[in-house]
């Protein structure tokens, strides 16, 4: 069983304003939307279109469908082959229940192989070795010291397998490479990133 946020739940539960076809009608548009575009796709005309066929507002129309497309894409991901347990905490009636339960019991096997596709394997770290070498000097250019570094980063990944990454650098390409990993832990640490990892799970 899934549990929804509070935002998603509401705007699913806005679906009791439309019949059993447009509910379908939804869904179909929320598994496009993840099998084709992505999760994170916009299609503000789409939206549009839909909802002047339906004398609807375009913003609930949208999140209605990113509501279904957040539901469908946490459940696959989860491996779940059934969402009526999920849907049985909201608001719905029992026949939109039955339509959107239907709806991704169709596809789910697909939808989470595709959702393997299109997002990034998760890798590990688990280790690093490192070696350093240097050119002290050379009939040519008796002054010169060219330290290298060798770094070799032990890696695994979601199916448990470690693989082993080579990266040879200088001293000034490494306090770059330093710089940069600071900066991105910086950002990682924001609550906007820390609010995206947490949809993302």
């Amino acid at each position: 069983m899934l549990t929804l946020e509070t935002v998603h739940k509401s705007h699913l539960e806005q679906l009791n304003v439309f019949d059993a076809d447009v509910t379908a009608k939804f869904c179909k548009l929320a598994l496009e939307t993840l099998q084709v575009h992505g999760d994170l796709a916009r299609n503000d005309e789409l939206y549009g279109k839909a909802a002047s066929r339906l004398n609807s507002d375009a913003a609930v129309v949208r999140q209605c469908v990113e509501a279904l497309t957040a539901l469908f894409k946490i459940a696959a991901r989860r491996g779940l082959a059934r969402l009526q347990e999920t849907l049985v905490l909201t608001n719905l009636s029992q026949s939109l229940v039955d339509i959107i339960a239907e709806s991704y019991s169709e596809v789910h096997e697909a939808l989470n192989q595709h959702l393997r596709l299109i997002h990034p394997v998760p890798i590990s770290y688990c280790g690093l070795e490192w070696r350093l070498g240097a050119v002290v000097a050379s009939r040519a250019v008796r002054a010169t010291m060219k330290p290298r570094l060798v770094l070799q980063f032990s890696l695994m990944d979601c199916n448990g397998q470690n693989n082993k990454v080579n990266v040879e650098c200088s001293v000034d390409n490494l306090r770059k490479m330093r710089d940069v990993l600071e900066e991105a832990l910086q950002i990682a640490r924001t609550r906007k990133i820390r609010k995206l990892a947490h949809m993302l799970i």
